[in-house]
């Protein structure tokens, strides 16, 4: 179901039971229910979608796609030796 925003709506605190995610990220490929290679990375970093902008969300269903393209198996730590995430200025 999806909940469109309203002004008492928060990114940070959805209703219970759901997920804020922007439309900019499902544009961007986020697929929901998201895969469970990108849940692992959530669930790996304790962060929910609305932490990561649409680029990020592009770039791991790239690198998820480029994976499978060579044959090369999914694991989280191949994906922390390759990435790393940077916290934005001013967000603490």
């Amino acid at each position: 179901m999806i909940i469109p925003p309203t002004a008492d709506f928060r990114p940070n605190s959805p209703p219970q039971g759901s997920v804020c995610v922007y439309r900019a990220q499902v544009e961007y490929g986020l697929m929901l229910p998201p895969q469970p290679e990108f849940k692992e990375i959530l669930n790996s970093f304790q962060i929910v979608p609305t932490q990561l902008s649409p680029n990020v969300v592009a770039y791991v269903y790239s690198f998820l796609k480029l994976l499978q393209a060579q044959g090369i198996p999914w694991t989280l730590t191949l994906f922390r030796n390759l990435f790393s995430w940077m916290a934005v200025p001013g967000y603490g």
